[in-house]
């Protein structure tokens, strides 16, 4: 079986820290490279872009999805929407964010029914509300959510993959 699996994010999605392996989503490629079964073949397309946020998102990923004939769609967003410039002005407002996240998940179900969200790393407590809207609208929508910091201590995990494996590979 083959499976597609666009991811699109920013610069965390990217990889623009890990210098070892070029980032979560080479690792998730590289893991499932090595443990792919000949029935099993996975194209891992790594879209993000640095700075991304879930503007440039809406603006993109839908060609690019359905260029890659996309059976998984992964996000990883809203650090940079949630950046302030020097007044304190979010990039991107709260409310807009919410709006940009219902419509990204309206969209990407025309394309896919496995969605998957990562909530962005932890920041400036008084921040926190954007990490709610991103629950809330999962929680509505019936998508799953993974807050960064849990996720990365998921993938550490050496059986994390394997498991991941298993899971795309189920009917």
């Amino acid at each position: 079986m083959d499976k597609s699996i666009c991811v699109f994010g920013d610069s965390t999605a990217w990889g623009v820290w890990d210098t070892e392996k070029g980032g979560w989503v080479n690792r998730l490629w590289l893991s499932l490279a090595h443990g792919s079964e000949a029935d099993n073949y996975f194209e891992i397309y790594n879209l993000s872009v640095s700075g991304g946020t879930t503007e440039t998102i809406l603006e993109r990923f839908e060609k690019e999805a359905q260029a890659r004939k996309a059976n998984v769609i992964i996000f990883q967003t809203g650090g940079n929407d949630s950046s302030q410039d020097s007044k304190g002005n979010f990039k991107i407002s709260p409310e807009k964010f919410s709006t940009n996240l219902k419509e990204i998940i309206v969209r990407a179900k025309a394309i896919t029914n496995e969605i998957v969200f990562i909530g962005f790393k932890n920041v400036d407590e008084k921040m926190c509300h954007k990490r709610q809207v991103i629950k809330g609208e999962h929680k509505r929508c019936q998508e799953p959510f993974f807050g960064l910091p849990l996720f990365l201590s998921v993938i550490s995990n050496p059986n994390f993959f394997k498991t991941l494996l298993v899971q795309l590979t189920l009917p």
